[in-house]
């Protein structure tokens, strides 16, 4: 689990196979293995371990959330919701399963009710993430006005954004060098819409003119990850940077 929180869910896989291994009648440590494989997109890998978690103890709740995100990265979103449906029997205040089953009928373009999971997970925890899923989920009913939608992001501001490190509050005057220098930051430089468009930009900067980094703060790297690095001139992994060290990075 150390390796885990380190970002070494491969370098863990071993230790914590051979924790179920010798305790197997142990749910949490088949939990803690399936985690490091849905860590290291192993997902049947991850579905099956999340199976003997369910075997050896039906009611437990992390499971079945954690089955459902699994089920839900291979496609299976129904599946996936039925475990959800039994977590929240489980725990009606589970904030995540919430927010799964959100993205599961999200999936399923059951936008309103999307929306409706997302909003009751917030009631039971205030995440970021879990309002960013319902803003993005508003873009698909076209019943909401372009204000409505603009209000409910400056909420999200509000409630997220505040008192956040802000690099460029150091920045005066030109630099000085004769190079502009340019930082990207974002969680979706992978396989992802986001990326698609930085790609062509990225691409066609003038380098004579500018000096072009990225800064990624997701945990996905895949092969579209790798062309943006040979992309940029400087990649940095923020991923698991607080706020503060992360602004200080960019500031340096």
């Amino acid at each position: 689990n150390a390796l885990r929180a380190s970002g070494k869910a491969a370098e863990a896989l071993p230790h914590l196979a051979e924790a179920a291994r010798l305790q197997p009648e142990n749910p949490v440590f088949w939990l803690n293995l399936g985690g490091a494989h849905l860590e290291a997109e192993r997902f049947e890998a991850a579905l099956e371990a999340f199976r003997h978690a369910l075997e050896l103890a039906p009611d437990f709740p992390e499971a079945h959330n954690v089955a459902a995100c699994t089920l839900l990265a291979l496609g299976a979103s129904s599946e996936a919701a039925a475990h959800l449906q039994v977590a929240l029997r489980l725990r009606p205040e589970y904030a995540a399963a919430h927010d799964n089953l959100g993205r599961c009928l999200r999936a399923q373009g059951k936008m309103e009710e999307a929306l409706a999971s997302f909003e009751k997970a917030l009631e039971y925890q205030p995440s970021q993430q879990t309002h960013s899923n319902a803003l993005l989920a508003l873009n698909y009913l076209p019943d909401r006005s372009p204000a409505e939608i603009r209000d409910r992001h400056l909420n999200w501001a509000a409630r997220h954004a505040h008192g956040l490190p802000r690099p460029a509050d150091t920045a005066t005057g030109r630099p000085a060098h004769d190079r502009l220098r340019l930082g990207y930051v974002s969680g979706d430089l992978c396989n992802h819409s986001v990326a698609f468009i930085l790609a062509p930009v990225l691409a066609n900067h003038d380098r004579s003119r500018f000096e072009v980094s990225c800064y990624s703060n997701g945990l996905l790297s895949d092969a579209t990850t790798a062309r943006l690095r040979s992309l940029s001139e400087h990649w940095r992994d923020i991923s698991r940077l607080d706020d503060d060290s992360a602004a200080r990075l960019i500031r340096e």
